[in-house]
C-alpha cells in the first residue's frame, strides 16, 4: 500500500512503477538526462496522456534549462505508473526520435553502450 502514496500520477488500477524499471532508471538518469530532448512536442504528448499533470506541465514549459527540464520529467517518471513510463517510452520511440533511448530505459544499460552497436 505505501507504494501507491509515491505514485502521484496513477489512474484508478494503474500500477506504480515498479522497483526494477526505479533502481534501473535511476542508474542511468544523469546520462539520460545529459541525452534527452525534452521539447515542447513531448510534454504536450505525456501532458495529453495523463503522464504528467498541469502544474508539472507547466513548470517544464517554462523551465529554459533543457538539462534541469530533463532531471525534472525524469523525477515524474520515477514518481509515476507502468502505464506512464510506457507511455513515455512510445513517445520516445515514434513521436519524438528518440527511439535511442527507449531499450537503455527498459533495461538499465548505459546510453553510451547504444552507440556501440
Amino acid at each position: 500500500m505505501s507504494s501507491f502514496l509515491h505514485c502521484i500520477y496513477c489512474f484508478v488500477g494503474d500500477l506504480p512503477l515498479c522497483n526494477d524499471a526505479r533502481k534501473r532508471l535511476r542508474r542511468i538518469k544523469a546520462r539520460v538526462i545529459d541525452l534527452l530532448d525534452t521539447g515542447n512536442r513531448l510534454l504536450a504528448y505525456l501532458y495529453q496522456e495523463h503522464v504528467i499533470g498541469d502544474t508539472d506541465y507547466h513548470c517544464l514549459l517554462t523551465e529554459s534549462s533543457m538539462t534541469i527540464r530533463s532531471a525534472m520529467l525524469i523525477d515524474v517518471i520515477l514518481r509515476g505508473s507502468e502505464r506512464g513510463f510506457a507511455c513515455f517510452c512510445d513517445c520516445l520511440g515514434s513521436d519524438v526520435n528518440q527511439a535511442y533511448l527507449v531499450p537503455c530505459l527498459q533495461r538499465g544499460n548505459d546510453v553510451a553502450n547504444i552507440f556501440l552497436y
